[in-house]
């Protein structure tokens, strides 16, 4: 059996509370390529009875690659490949890199179709491209089986009808495309991917990808819609810093639908991945109580 797929929404006792590094479950059948699921436990505090985790930094790419690898080798086990779309940004960079390392993935990274859930509007070579990032963090380091990258160097309606054409060949479920994981960071703003508060792109309800011009970065963006987002399996968010600590406690108290990321956290197949920084405003918010979160084999 895997581990269930339900994480519980917990906020770690920041002041007390260290992650534990998980550990083998001799117990688990080996899957395809030698690797086996692990059986993690967290120490953890609920919050809102939904996924948040809270890490030190010295654990936060240790816990968040253990959350990857879990759904990686479920999916794999489960239905014979991983479709994950990756995100661009600093910490996800540093987090491929540490998952090409992963010797549990050595034999299996041809099974991996790699998405991307957004990018800019720039060459494949350029270095604000998303694609170069992953490629040089991780693709570059890796036998990797198929990458399905934007064609972001072309006109940009034109990069995202090409992509929802290709997206079209995963299992749809009300008319979107289904990955097992989708990738997101949340900027300071409150946007993720590529959407940002005001963009029309928001109400998107039928287009599995769009293009916009993005006013607050002054240029072209191409994402992977909200309707397509909310259908993945899993979403992890990833989110460091102080300067987000504000943003993630508006969000977390849904008073604000006009930043993208609430449309996100009330999802019960997300996750949040938070540094100490960004999670300093949460503990005021109340409510917690005392759990300790394990994989159910």
């Amino acid at each position: 059996m895997r581990p269930a797929s339900a994480w519980c929404m917990c906020v770690a006792m920041l002041d007390q509370v260290r992650f534990q590094a998980a550990t083998p479950d001799t117990n688990q059948p080996n899957h395809q390529g030698g690797a086996k699921l692990m059986n993690a436990q967290y120490p953890c505090q609920t919050l809102k009875a939904d996924g948040v985790v809270v890490a030190e930094p010295e654990s936060y790419l240790q816990v968040a690659a253990q959350f990857w690898m879990d759904n990686a080798l479920e999916a794999i086990d489960t239905r014979g490949c991983f479709q994950v779309a990756l995100s661009g940004g600093r910490t996800p960079g540093s987090l491929y890199r540490a998952l090409a390392k992963e010797p549990r993935m050595r034999d299996l990274w041809r099974r991996v179709h790699f998405w991307f859930g957004d990018e800019r509007c720039v060459p494949p070579n350029h270095p604000d491209s998303n694609y170069r990032m992953a490629r040089e963090s991780l693709l570059d380091q890796i036998e990797w089986g198929t990458v399905h990258r934007m064609e972001a160097e072309l006109e940009p309606y034109a990069a995202a009808e090409r992509y929802a054409a290709e997206l079209g060949s995963l299992e749809q479920a009300d008319g979107m495309p289904v990955v097992d994981l989708v990738m997101l960071g949340m900027g300071g703003d409150g946007h993720v991917a590529s959407l940002f508060p005001g963009s029309a792109t928001l109400s998107e309800s039928v287009r599995p990808v769009s293009a916009a011009f993005i006013e607050a970065v002054g240029g072209w963006r191409l994402s992977l819609t909200l309707p397509m987002i909310r259908k993945a399996r899993k979403i992890m968010v990833m989110v460091n810093g102080r300067d987000k600590a504000l943003t993630l406690a508006e969000v977390f108290q849904g008073q604000s639908i006009s930043l993208p990321a609430t449309r996100i956290a009330d999802l019960p197949q997300a996750t949040w991945f938070l540094d100490r920084d960004a999670a300093q405003l949460l503990k005021k918010q109340g409510g917690y109580r005392p759990c300790v979160r394990r994989d159910v084999v």
